[in-house]
């Protein structure tokens, strides 16, 4: 990923495209989105180096015609309160509780899912 895109040869509105793409297809891949952090994390962190970042996701959000970022924003999921938030109810079936897997970071993970688009 770093060699194809995440350098500075690559305009950031192809990396932004890239990026919308990735998180559209992990999504449908991966529910939890454990492997959706893992994988755009690098693409996030290189993006916020970047100087033109913010103005190209104002540009492509005010811009006239069809564009990856203006669709999601208009057509994305509202956010919702993670299924696996506990409830009283849960208390009931403490027998069947199964751990997150010891390479997602719970914090960040809960954080994430709640902004994410």
């Amino acid at each position: 990923m770093e060699t194809r895109l995440l350098h500075p040869g690559v305009s950031t509105p192809d990396i932004l495209t890239a990026y919308v793409a990735a998180i559209r297809s992990l999504k449908v891949l991966d529910s939890t989105g454990l492997l959706l952090e893992t994988v755009t994390q690098p693409v996030h962190q290189y993006l916020r180096s970047r100087e033109d970042t913010v103005r190209c996701v104002v540009s492509s959000l005010t811009e006239e015609g069809p564009n990856d970022l203006a669709y999601e924003l208009v057509n994305g999921e509202a956010v919702r309160i993670d299924e696996n938030t506990p409830t009283d109810d849960d208390d009931e079936n403490w027998e069947c509780w199964i751990p997150d897997p010891i390479d997602s970071a719970p914090s960040r993970f809960f954080c994430f899912k709640l902004i994410a688009f």
